[in-house]
């Protein structure tokens, strides 16, 4: 599961899984909280683990969140992510 995180809180460290991979989060107006305990800043990013990192780039992955759009009793999703870039495929 994808981690988001504000800008100062920075790399989830878990105790299972090894989040490496940084993504910028599509858009700042989705609301998305960081995952920190205490903190009640925005997220910016967000942290993938290598398998999560793999299955994304190469298509097999999507991180999205549900949101109420305009259209009555329909779920949509928006992209959680900016897509795949040279800067999360170097693991940056």
């Amino acid at each position: 599961m994808a981690l988001a995180r504000c800008e100062k809180c920075g790399r989830p460290q878990g105790k299972k899984l090894r989040y490496a991979h940084r993504h910028k989060l599509a858009s700042t107006k989705s609301r998305i909280f960081c995952g920190t305990g205490n903190c009640t800043d925005l997220a910016i990013v967000c942290w993938l683990t290598d398998e999560e990192e793999q299955e994304y780039v190469s298509g097999e992955r999507s991180f999205a969140v549900p949101f109420r759009g305009m259209v009555r009793g329909c779920d949509l999703f928006r992209s959680l992510l900016v897509g795949p870039t040279a800067e999360s495929s170097a693991g940056v």
